[in-house]
């Protein structure tokens, strides 16, 4: 195939033909992989000889727009938008703007009145773009513009958003913990929102502003069992795994729930999975299942005073029952959507999941709010993508290229690059609905996050496809200063911090979007310790400064990953800032010094990862690696042993006072006494004749 001609093909769909990879070496992917990619952004295309016509087909469609799709506008500024049509054109341009409360202008523009812009030759006729200015300075929010043109007309949406994303005040302090991960004498074995409300309840007793953790979205826990709650079966839905059966109404009034608690094989399951270190997914799942399948049928079966506001979520949420649909034929069939699954008429389990996902949002309204009035807030995160065999794809399965996969290319943590096994989004297809999936993704979880973190965050911008067959991939381009638009706008409106996760292969300017919109950002020791790309410890005032990220060991096992020569540079930086009174700590004092100095730091936001308090050495992901050791592992600690725990509050107490104003300068963490230097780094003989 021509090689020029498929760039240019290539560069109308969005499709990098060459990015700058490992080690600054600029990368082109084969042509092939191009042209793949192409076919799965729905290029009209079978064959190479196919490329000249598919580029004559892409312009002719993006110039027979008379309006882009999506507009947006920034706050305070008047807004021009283009508008494309025949030069010769003679009709006026008849315009209907309808702002969000439903207020109307309509206006009438001879095109002669419009200067013309850049012009196009398209099958014989001359094209080209004029700009019209709206008549007002709009409102933020959600607006829709209309355009007639003699017999044609287009309709565009306006994302009016504030300049900058809403960002909670102060310098806080929080700290993250995997929701499965959690456990207490009263868990089932997995955490649960009861647990993670104690835990919250703990920590701001301690100072912390925030508790982070894994998705709570929906997955599915039977087959094909995944418990990566990266690859959820939908970002619009919840996983009712977490559900707190203490807080399910209409529990003990279920005769049958009530003998489920009490059976035998419940008692067992509880016995042995309380006492798993690893997190029982599908045992626990099916026994809950069980009894809330039995309060359910109850609360459908008779009167109820919580009726009428089950039905007021349900008509506010009116997806909730093709989610319910699609749940229940899956699971009656069971097989995925592409096989047939996924339409057809509900069952007796539809009203199962319209339950238990009216449940979860009563259960998350009502953590936020409690959470809320001790001055704390939930750090929820947003992942990439959705399932290929989930609700997401199926409902919106136009907007999906199902055949290809998004991923990442080499870097220096990944030399093979990564291969997620989610389906990416059409870009051009997301324009053309209005974006609307995700900001319904976005809303789903700011309803009850004070602070949401988007994974991936340079995905708004660019993907990496990884087209199907193909043994490489190519970066698409994405509507970023759209996007960055909505999740403006909805940190408003939803009065939540937005946090972009900007590890890895960050492309020019990225962060620079990231803070003129008011975004905070990702600064993690660990990654800055290897890259070396900045001062150690130089954490940005607009960032969640933390040690590492559940893709990442934690920092003891770091240590026996890095080997000494990092070791000694963390140190020595640690020791010149006085964090330090030795430069030659041991592992605890290290983690002390560490956890102060991050503290100390402008960062607006500190994270804690609760296993390094206690120095745990299992990592819960390998990201790139599908392993039974992935996102199973409980916490070491149970929340009664963290609270009781001298040396983990002591810690807690530490940051607290670091992260105080009122603190002045850093004390200096000594060294312990009367032990070797490495006696307490994991992986090392501490004997004497070690040395």
């Amino acid at each position: 195939m021509t090689f020029p001609a498929l760039s240019r093909l290539a560069r109308l769909y969005g499709v990098f033909d060459s990015y700058v990879g490992l080690g600054g070496r600029r990368h082109a992917p084969q042509p092939e992989t191009v042209f793949s990619a192409l076919q799965a952004l729905g290029a009209p295309l079978e064959t190479p000889n196919d490329v000249p016509s598919a580029i004559a087909a892409r312009r002719r469609e993006l110039w027979s727009r008379l309006l882009e799709p999506v507009v947006v506008a920034r706050e305070g500024h008047p807004l021009n938008v283009g508008v494309r049509a025949p030069t010769r054109n003679a009709s006026p341009m008849a315009f209907e703007l309808t702002l969000e409360d439903g207020r109307a202008h309509r206006w009438t523009v001879a095109p002669d009145a419009l200067p013309l812009g850049e012009r196009v030759d398209l099958d014989g006729e001359t094209m080209g773009q004029r700009r019209v200015k709206l008549p007002e300075i709009l409102p933020v929010g959600y607006h829709r513009l209309r355009l007639d043109l003699g017999s044609r007309s287009a309709e565009a949406r306006i994302i009016a958003a504030p300049r900058r994303a809403y960002v909670a005040g102060g310098r806080s302090w929080g700290a993250f913990a995997p929701a499965y991960a959690i456990h207490s004498a009263r868990t089932w074995g997995i955490g649960d929102l009861g647990d993670m409300e104690r835990l919250a309840h703990s920590l701001a007793n301690q100072g912390a502003r925030f508790l982070g953790t894994t998705p709570f979205l929906a997955t599915f826990e039977d087959e094909p069992f995944d418990p990566s709650p990266y690859s959820p079966a939908s970002r619009l839905f919840w996983n009712e795994l977490y559900l707190d059966l203490d807080q399910v109404p209409g529990l003990n009034a279920s005769a049958e729930a009530a003998g489920l608690l009490r059976s035998p094989a419940v008692h067992d399951l509880l016995a042995r999975s309380r006492g798993s270190p690893e997190a029982e997914y599908q045992p626990v799942m099916s026994a809950k299942r069980a009894i809330l399948e039995a309060v359910a049928e109850d609360f459908f079966r008779r009167e109820n005073p919580l009726r009428e506001e089950f039905e007021g979520f349900s008509a506010a949420r009116p997806q909730v029952r093709e989610y319910a649909r699609f749940r229940a034929v899956r699971e009656h069939e069971g097989r995925p959507w592409q096989a047939g699954a996924g339409g057809g008429e509900g069952r007796g389990d539809e009203h199962y999941h319209q339950f238990v996902q009216w449940l979860m949002d009563r259960q998350l309204a009502a953590f936020a709010d409690r959470a809320s009035a001790r001055g704390m807030s939930l750090y929820f995160d947003l992942p990439i993508g959705a399932r290929r065999d989930g609700f997401d794809a199926w409902k919106y399965h136009e907007l999906f290229a199902l055949e290809s996969s998004i991923g990442a290319p080499p870097d220096p943590g990944f030399p093979s690059g990564q291969n997620w096994a989610l389906p990416p989004i059409r870009p051009d297809a997301s324009r053309l609905q209005g974006h609307e999936y995700f900001i319904e993704t976005v809303r789903h979880q700011m309803r009850y996050a004070g602070m949401l973190r988007v994974d991936h965050v340079m995905g708004l911008h660019r993907l990496f496809w990884i087209p199907p067959g193909s043994g490489e991939g190519v970066y698409v381009r994405y509507p970023e200063e759209e996007y960055l638009a909505i999740l403006r706008l909805e940190s408003h409106r939803n009065q939540c911090t937005v946090v972009g996760e900007d590890l890895g292969t960050v492309p020019p300017g990225i962060r620079a979007a990231l803070g003129r919109d008011g975004f905070q950002r990702l600064y993690v020791l660990q990654l800055e310790l290897l890259e070396r790309t900045a001062p150690l410890l130089a954490a940005p005032r607009a960032s969640v400064a933390s040690l590492n990220t559940h893709d990442m060991p934690p920092f003891a096992t770091f240590w026996n990953e890095a080997g000494d020569s990092a070791w000694r540079t963390l140190a020595g930086a640690l020791y010149r800032l006085g964090f330090l009174a030795d430069p030659d700590p041991d592992l605890p004092t290290m983690l002390r010094a560490s956890l102060a100095a991050l503290a100390a730091s402008p960062a607006r936001f500190v994270m804690l990862n609760l296993e390094d308090l206690w120095l745990e050495t299992r990592r819960q992901n390998l990201p790139g690696t599908v392993s039974e050791a992935n996102w199973r592992h409980k916490h070491s600690l149970s929340l009664e042993a963290i609270a009781g725990n001298p040396e983990v509050q002591t810690l807690l107490g530490l940051v607290q006072s670091a992260r105080s104003p009122s603190v002045g300068p850093a004390e200096k963490v000594p060294a312990m006494r009367g032990k070797a230097r490495h006696s307490s780094r994991p992986g090392t003989d501490s004997s004497p004749d070690s040395e």
